[in-house]
């Protein structure tokens, strides 16, 4: 039980104690998200979550943590804003602290913990870990459920998609456990009891486990569903497609799924629309350019295939990280397929 994946690779940077005495220390920066020259103690709660929320949202990360971690001195046994603070740790890739931080709130939540903050520290988990903290979040939320306490389509959906990352968990972290297969299966059947026919992420999720067990028609069956509804969520949404329920990564795993079971045309108008979203996405192009291969359009599939080699290019001349990403092997993946295009345009040109 296998699929491959890429973990990226995480730095860390300082605790919530240093940024403290970072914040202290230099007191002219309250300066720059009050009034004037106004101290930043002069601030309540809400004005300095404000200011955080703020630099946080247009990127400078440095003062939206200073400001994290002044709510954090002003009140430390306030559990919504250490969660708050952990899901920004988690954005900005000090995955080590997000996780103290959400364990902290789990440890000391004990029941009254919000299900969603275990689901957040499962994330940043990996194998056994990972996989008792989701159990836990799925407990927890389905005494919610029947407690009726809560929208139940929300928690559902909750539900299924913890399910759904136990599934991936068996398949990457666990995939030589002796029980991988069963567990796999039986969390994608979960996902799909609790998603329902239309959860596009449950049937993603029984399309890969499908696809581990060389079940490629069923793979087909359960992904070609995946694409039918998110066809239909596009048409009605008329915004862009992040702003769709349906997260980005999601739309791009079932475009490849698409490929990799022999439909590259379902996956076609999925991985298009991403590109109005994000046309400098490394992996994006390389994708979009199999797919366009796969129906024969060959001087598209070039023409994608090189873009994403000038990213990569433009990236390693500026030293710029990629999220871990290697991209010289990067690099050599998108010039073998340059010549698998090349060849299959060849041969195409050869039978006419």
């Amino acid at each position: 039980m296998h699929r491959d994946g890429v973990a990226a690779e995480r730095t860390w940077t300082p605790t919530v104690q240093d940024c403290t005495r970072a914040f202290r220390a230099t007191s002219a920066m309250a300066s720059l998200a009050g009034n004037g020259s106004a101290d930043a103690k002069q601030f309540g709660l809400n004005d300095l979550l404000a200011r955080a929320f703020n630099y946080h949202h247009t990127g400078d990360f440095e003062m939206a943590r200073r400001f994290y971690c002044r709510c954090i001195e002003l009140e430390p046994d306030n559990f919504d804003v250490q969660v708050v603070y952990g899901e920004f740790l988690a954005e900005v890739g000090d995955v080590e602290e997000a996780k103290q931080i959400f364990a902290d709130v789990c440890a000391r939540g004990r029941d009254a913990v919000n299900p969603s903050v275990m689901l957040s520290l499962a994330q940043l988990q990996s194998g056994k870990d990972a996989v008792a903290t989701f159990e836990q979040g799925i407990v927890r939320l389905q005494q919610l459920l029947q407690a009726g306490n809560g929208d139940s389509g929300e928690l559902k959906s909750r539900i299924a998609s913890a399910y759904c990352r136990v599934a991936e968990v068996y398949m990457t972290d666990l995939c030589f456990e002796p029980n991988a297969e069963q567990v796999c299966e039986a969390s994608a059947k979960k996902a799909l009891e609790y998603g329902g026919a239309d959860n596009i992420e449950a049937l993603y999720c029984a399309a890969s486990v499908s696809l581990s067990q060389c079940k490629k028609n069923s793979a087909k069956e359960y992904i070609i569903k995946a694409a039918s509804v998110l066809e239909r969520s596009a048409e009605m949404d008329q915004e862009e497609v992040n702003d769709f329920d349906i997260t980005y990564d999601l739309q791009l795993n079932v475009a490849k799924t698409l490929i990799e079971v022999g439909e590259p045309s379902k996956a076609n108008s999925i991985l298009e629309r991403l590109l109005l979203v994000n046309d400098t996405d490394i992996e994006l192009l390389f994708v979009t350019g199999i797919c366009y291969n796969a129906i024969q359009e060959f001087g598209t599939a070039k023409q994608y295939l090189v873009k994403s080699k000038d990213v990569i290019n433009k990236l390693k001349n500026s030293g710029e990280d990629y999220g871990g990403m290697d991209l010289t092997s990067y690099l050599r993946q998108i010039n073998h397929m340059l010549g698998e295009v090349d060849a299959s345009a060849n041969a195409t040109k050869g039978a006419q």
